[in-house]
């Protein structure tokens, strides 16, 4: 469970960088999170993706911001919509929780799913879990398989050899 929690904070971290190298992504790697919301919202307005699916992380988690669920849904939906997977993974894992909606495991499956399917690897990664349980998906081995073989190629794509090493 360690190594996952590890995997899983590593990914955010990377994907958080990757997504842009900006003033608001450097105010929130600050944990200026204030200065962050107040650069990310307009361009969430305007239908910037991973600025919406950032806006919505904010709201999720309390950051600069009041923790509201229903916030975080809206923003993660805007990006998901538009095909963004952060914003596809980070709706299926409110769905999951049942943070904002429902909870409804196949809505977590669909949008997960949409995810995994544009190559984002803790998407695929979580995706294998859901098929290895039968959460939100019929149970099917070959599947589980298949999403985790996937989601270790994606990892490995993004991950230092010194990193996985370790794993």
């Amino acid at each position: 469970m360690q190594r996952l929690i590890f995997v899983f904070a590593l990914f955010l971290s990377i994907s958080s960088a990757a997504w842009a190298s900006d003033a608001a992504q450097e105010a929130y790697d600050r944990a200026d999170y204030a200065t962050a919301f107040a650069l990310w919202q307009p361009r969430a307005a305007e239908g910037d993706p991973q600025a919406q699916t950032a806006l919505g992380s904010l709201f999720a988690y309390g950051r600069g911001v009041a923790r509201d669920d229903d916030q975080a849904v809206s923003w993660f939906r805007k990006a998901a919509e538009q095909n963004f997977s952060p914003g596809q993974f980070a709706l299926g894992g409110m769905y999951l929780q049942g943070r904002g909606v429902p909870a409804d495991a196949g809505q977590a499956a669909f949008w997960i799913q949409k995810a995994a399917e544009q190559d984002l690897p803790i998407a695929q990664f979580y995706l294998s879990g859901m098929y290895e349980a039968g959460t939100g998906v019929s149970q099917d081995a070959e599947k589980a398989k298949y999403w985790k073989d996937k989601a270790d190629v994606g990892f490995r794509d993004l991950l230092p050899a010194s990193v996985l090493k370790q794993l």
